[in-house]
């Protein structure tokens, strides 16, 4: 939030620099924070048909798919 003093506890990590080496530990050291992977399909339910390895290593990539299929033109 930007209003008030209230702090952030926590920043979630997503996209393709999220996998490279060092950056989440980078992040934590120099704004002193506890950063996290976001993996966005972890509250999606998807068939067991349709899990696959490719899918569970890339899922960090969806983040912005996800929120785009959430969005309605009215």
């Amino acid at each position: 939030t930007t209003e008030g003093n209230d702090e952030v506890a926590t920043v979630y990590l997503t996209g393709g620099a999220s996998m490279f080496k060092g950056v989440r530990k980078g992040l934590e050291a120099n704004l002193n924070i506890k950063i996290q992977r976001w993996d966005p399909l972890k509250p999606v339910h998807i068939p067991e048909s349709q899990r696959s390895e490719e899918l569970q290593q890339n899922s960090f990539k969806l983040g912005v798919a996800l929120g785009l299929s959430l969005y309605q033109d009215d």
